[in-house]
């Protein structure tokens, strides 16, 4: 009797300590969650641990209305799923996912399918981060929908997407390129509406901007930077991949197109080249091969983004930005010993693209220093738009040199004079008012 009142008594010392702990760190599933909806907490506390069975069964049936292309029955199951385990990130990003990729192709409408891309992205800042406040997955999948969603090309409208985005933006902080801060703060009612309706704090943001250079935050991967360095400060010690590869990335991309052009009135909506965001690249990548030391899959593609910058940064005329990524490479890689000069560094990443680089690489490459030089030159530099098209009539050269009748049928690979035209078409469209 003594040995069962003996672990009786230690039973309920341990229960109230794990009761304790689970209060402490928000891992009670049926506790009542503050500012959750009336509904959220009813089911917590009713169902308790049913809620698990009950959302395994709705899993299996999504997976099943997937496979049927039933994405509206989805949406309603997900919104459930939601009610049942709020504090598991799976279940907001799979919704917003759902809403953003899969229901919005449904619509045809630009604006109406521009409002469901919306519906999942709130779903994920307004209430996944609720749920799950110190949770790196949320806050890295933000950063993807900004990155992919909005500022990529795979919707048939992302133009409009981009351009209904900034004017948002522009609304909330003028049409300068970057935000006047002190002036911004003794703004409240702009203050409010940044935090409520973009869930983004001031202070972090001039904390990002103070790291990784000046945003242009009508730039949808701008935000993207945002929230993967907000997933990065939740991250455990050993850090979160995901998060480190999204922001190196995004720079990358605000380094190729981080200089807007816009004029939402009259339609115009253009991006070009942002050299000074290289030193800013360099710190991302370098920062994440600290914390993953071993890690070849940062390590390599580093490389390969360092031989990159040596050839775009010589045809957008910035050769100390190319000189500083020679040096990187010179102490990284063995096999460059042979190349003492910036010159021969140039010469040798054109070589590069023959044994390493695909066709379609190397052509994407002289299209976009093509429109490069349209953008530049349009804008009044001239100097930067000569560069830019020598070095893609070189690259042109070189491509033209080495492929057969397959490969450029393939490609659509077309005379240099035509890629010269067609993006000077291109970057018309996108400089000019729209019709």
């Amino acid at each position: 009797m003594l040995v069962i009142a003996t672990a009786i008594l230690l039973a309920a010392t341990t229960q109230q300590h794990l009761v304790r702990l689970r209060t402490e760190h928000k891992l009670d599933p049926a506790a009542v969650v503050e500012d959750a909806s009336p509904m959220i907490n009813v089911v917590s506390v009713l169902l308790g641990g049913f809620r698990g069975l009950l959302a395994d069964i709705l899993w299996l049936r999504i997976s099943y209305m997937q496979d049927q292309g039933q994405v509206l029955e989805v949406v309603q199951l997900a919104d459930w799923i939601s009610k049942l385990q709020p504090q598991m990130p799976e279940t907001w990003t799979y919704h917003a996912w759902n809403m953003a990729y899969n229901v919005s192709m449904l619509v045809p409408d630009a604006r109406d399918r521009w409002q469901w891309v919306l519906n999942g992205l709130n779903l994920l800042r307004n209430d996944g981060i609720k749920f799950n406040p110190v949770d790196p997955r949320i806050f890295t999948e933000l950063a993807w929908f900004f990155q992919h969603k909005i500022g990529g090309t795979s919707d048939i409208h992302n133009r409009l997407f981009k351009q209904w985005f900034a004017q948002d933006i522009e609304e909330l902080f003028g049409r300068e390129r970057h935000v006047d801060w002190e002036r911004f703060m003794q703004q409240p009612e702009n203050i409010r509406r940044l935090r409520d309706e973009f869930r983004m704090n001031p202070a972090i943001m001039q904390e990002v901007e103070s790291r990784y250079g000046r945003m242009d935050w009508r730039i949808p991967e701008s935000h993207a930077v945002y929230w993967a360095w907000r997933a990065k400060s939740f991250a455990p010690p050993e850090g979160f991949i995901r998060a480190d590869r999204m922001l190196f990335q995004t720079l990358v991309t605000l380094m190729r197109q981080g200089t807007l052009h816009f004029d939402y009135d009259a339609g115009i909506y253009a991006l070009s080249a942002d050299p000074d965001r290289w030193p800013f690249v360099i710190k991302a990548y370098e920062e994440a091969m600290k914390l993953y030391p071993r890690n070849i899959t940062i390590s390599i593609p580093y490389l390969y983004q360092l031989w990159d910058a040596v050839l775009i940064m010589h045809a957008y005329g910035r050769s100390d930005y190319a000189q500083m990524a020679f040096e990187r490479i010179r102490a990284m890689d063995d096999e460059s010993g042979d190349i003492e000069t910036l010159e021969q560094a140039v010469e040798h990443a054109m070589e590069r693209l023959q044994w390493e680089g695909s066709p379609v690489q190397v052509y994407s490459l002289i299209n976009g220093f093509l429109y490069q030089a349209a953008i530049e030159r349009a804008v009044g530099d001239e100097q930067i738009a000569e560069q830019a098209t020598e070095t893609a009539e070189k690259l042109w050269h070189m491509l033209d040199s080495w492929m057969n009748d397959e490969l450029r049928q393939r490609i659509g690979f077309e005379s240099f004079d035509m890629l010269v035209e067609r993006s000077a078409a291109m970057a018309r469209e996108g400089l000019s008012p729209a019709h």
